[in-house]
């Protein structure tokens, strides 16, 4: 994907919408921007400054990101995509490989062939469904999980895009160049997802406690983490 250049652009459309002035006066999420169109009508925006927006006195680009699909309006977190991710392979059957294989090749700063992986990834949509909600409800513990972002199968288009928009926020609070993940760490979690959909050695709920967690956590030792390093 086109990560330099969408990041600039959400750089530009922050300072040109008093991104800073608003977080300094703590103005928090007081402004909705439309980021993408989908091809099947669902939109995609970016709401800020963040809860993040300030650190140690300096502005830092934190932001939310929200689909509109079927005429209601909802954020989106890592813990919805990875819950998707799951509910793709373990509910509805999805080739696990195939999807892994997308994801990592959209992890990369390049052309992405988002029409090739709607045409290869053919399934039928079905909802998470209420045990799912709730293995995700619990695996959260004392922290909000945002539930209204599982109500609904993400398709194939709104997932890879909303995942583009997500990640780069991991990229600007968290930057490579600093020694930091940035959107290694999610993309990670994403392929931890769908390797727990169809494996008996971890849940899903570690997954989701790893996503929320402050700390890296340990590579698991039956996951091929590599394509990591081709992130930059």
């Amino acid at each position: 994907m086109k990560f330099i250049e969408t990041k600039k652009h959400l750089v530009d459309l922050f300072k040109s919408n008093n991104f800073e002035e608003d977080a300094r006066n703590n103005c928090l999420h007081t402004n909705l921007l439309e980021v993408e169109a989908l091809s099947n009508g669902s939109k995609i925006f970016v709401s800020f400054p963040g809860y993040k927006s300030i650190r140690y006195n300096e502005i830092v680009y934190d932001y939310r990101v929200d689909i509109s699909k079927n005429e209601d309006r909802v954020a989106l977190s890592h813990a919805n995509i990875i819950t998707d991710l799951f509910n793709k392979v373990k509910n509805v059957g999805m080739a696990p490989m195939e999807l892994a294989n997308a994801l990592i090749e959209s992890s990369i700063e390049s052309t992405f062939e988002l029409d090739k992986v709607v045409n290869n990834l053919k399934y039928n949509p079905v909802k998470p469904n209420k045990d799912l909600i709730s293995r995700v409800n619990t695996a959260h513990g004392n922290k909000t999980y945002n539930q209204p972002g599982n109500a609904f199968d993400l398709t194939i288009e709104e997932l890879f895009s909303c995942i583009k928009w997500i990640v780069i926020q991991e990229d600007i609070n968290y930057p490579i160049s600093s020694h930091c993940q940035g959107r290694r760490m999610p993309f990670s979690r994403y392929i931890e997802a769908v390797f727990t959909a169809q494996s008996n050695t971890h849940r899903l709920e570690e997954v989701i406690q790893r996503a929320l967690s402050h700390f890296i956590p340990p590579e698991w030792n039956e996951i091929d983490y590599s394509f990591a390093l081709k992130i930059h």
